[in-house]
C-alpha cells in the first residue's frame, strides 16, 4: 500500500490521506493510529481495497485532538494474509498548506480508474477502428492503383469490387470476435442480481474461457471483484456441517456478494465438449466478498485431487458442465463445498446452475 498524499484542516482538525493498494491482492484496512494511538475514521472500517489493477484510490478523512504543531506519524494498519503496518511521517504545518482537493482522485487518475477498469471493453472497440483504419487504406491504394488502367469501365469496376471487400472486413472481424456471457439460474443457491448476463468486459466484469494450448491448465473464470455487479448467495438457507460431518446451523447469512470464480477441467477443454457430452470439474473455487460491511473473503472449494471431500460427502450430489451446442455450456452443480477460512473447517452444499455462452460482438 502506498500514502499518495496527505492534507490537513487546522480548524476541524480533520485528516486527510489518499491511499492506493499497489498489491495483487486485496487489502484490508483494519485501523488507523496516530502516534501509536487509534483515531476515529469517517469511513466504517475494516474497509476492503481493491488491488493495484482496479487502481482502487481511496481518500480516508479522520479527526486529530492532538497538539498541532511539529510532526505526527500516520500508521494504517492492514491485513493480506498477514497483518502489515504503513506508516508516513507527516510535517502538520506543511499537511495545512496542502490543498483538500488534492486527496482525492485528479481527473488523470479518473482516466486512470475507467481505462484499467475497461480495459477489455476498449480493447475490443480499439482493434475495431484498427481494421477499418486498414480497410480504408487499402480502399485508398486501391484506387490509386486502379486509375492507372486506361479502360474507364474496367476501372469503375474493380474499384466498386475492392472497395466492398474492404468494406466487408469490420463487420467480419467483430463477428469473428466473441467474449463470454454467464447467466446463473435464479432457482439455485448462487443466483444473478437481476441486471441480466454478466459479460466480459462490460461493468468490470473479467470472464474467461481457457485451454491448455494457451493457459497452463484447462478451464473457466470469472471476477467480479472491481464490479458493482453482484450475486445473491443462500449460505443461510443452504444444509452446513462441521469437521465432524455433524450437521450444524448456517454459519453465515444469505446475502449479496460480489463473486470470484476458477473452474478447472483436467480430462477436458470447455470449446471441445460436444452437445450432451459432459465434464467433471477437478476443482471448483469460490471466494464471496461483502465490500459494504468489510467482511472477509469467504471461501468455498471443492477439490478432487488435492482436497477431496469425505467419502460420505463426494458421493452425494454431482459437479459437471454439459454441451448445448452453439457455443454455450451448462455447469450443474448439487455438491458440497469446504469452507476453512477461518478454523474450524466446515462443509457446506451448494447446489446452482450457471450457463456460459460466447457471443460475437456483432
Amino acid at each position: 500500500m502506498q500514502i499518495l498524499y496527505v492534507a490537513a484542516n487546522q480548524t476541524s482538525r480533520e485528516i486527510y490521506c489518499k491511499i492506493l493498494n499497489t498489491g495483487t491482492h486485496l487489502l484490508t484496512l483494519e485501523e488507523i493510529r496516530v502516534n501509536g494511538s487509534k483515531v476515529i475514521a469517517k469511513d466504517r472500517l475494516p474497509l476492503i481495497i481493491k488491488p493495484f489493477y482496479a487502481r482502487d484510490y481511496r481518500t480516508c478523512v479522520f479527526r486529530y485532538d492532538g497538539p498541532w504543531k511539529g510532526s505526527i506519524l500516520i500508521d494504517f494498519h492492514t491485513l493480506i494474509g498477514l497483518r502489515t503496518d504503513w506508516e508516513k511521517l507527516v510535517d502538520l504545518q506543511t499537511a495545512s498548506s496542502n490543498p483538500i482537493e488534492g486527496a482525492y482522485p485528479d481527473r488523470f487518475e479518473f482516466l486512470s480508474i475507467y481505462f484499467y477498469r475497461n480495459l477489455v471493453e476498449i480493447a475490443h472497440y480499439m482493434e475495431a477502428v484498427l481494421w477499418g483504419s486498414s480497410a480504408a487504406f487499402l480502399a485508398v491504394v486501391t484506387q490509386q492503383v486502379l486509375r492507372s488502367l486506361k479502360k474507364k469501365e474496367l476501372r469503375t469496376k474493380h474499384m466498386l469490387i475492392i472497395m466492398l471487400l474492404a468494406s466487408s472486413l469490420v463487420p467480419y472481424r467483430l463477428h469473428t470476435i466473441k467474449r463470454p456471457l454467464v447467466t446463473f439460474s435464479e432457482d439455485g443457491d448462487i443466483a444473478g442480481d437481476g441486471g441480466g448476463p454478466y459479460v466480459d468486459g462490460v461493468a468490470c466484469m473479467r470472464i474467461y474461457v481457457y485451454d491448455i494450448s494457451v493457459y497452463p491448465s484447462n478451464g473457466f473464470s470469472l471476477n467480479g471483484y472491481d464490479s458493482p455487479r453482484f450475486v445473491y448467495v443462500r449460505l443461510g438457507d443452504v444444509p452446513w456441517k462441521d469437521e465432524n460431518l455433524r450437521g450444524i446451523p448456517p454459519r453465515l447469512p444469505s446475502k449479496n456478494l460480489s463473486m470470484e470464480l476458477y473452474i478447472t477441467f483436467r480430462n477436458g477443454t470447455i470449446p471441445k465438449i460436444g452437445v450432451g457430452e459432459r465434464l467433471e470439474p477437478t476443482e471448483i473455487l469460490m471466494f464471496f466478498l461483502d465490500p459494504n460491511s468489510g467482511m472477509y473473503s469467504i471461501e468455498m472449494l471443492r477439490d478432487l485431487t488435492y482436497y477431496p471431500p469425505p467419502p460420505e460427502l463426494i458421493n452425494e450430489g454431482h459437479a459437471y458442465l454439459v454441451g448445448k451446442g452453439g457455443d454455450t455450456w451448462v455447469l450443474d452443480v448439487d455438491a458440497w463445498f469446504r469452507n476453512d477460512e477461518n478454523p474450524p473447517k466446515y462443509w457446506v452444499r451448494l447446489n446452482f446452475r450457471m450457463t456460459i455462452n460466447l457471443k460475437s460482438l456483432i
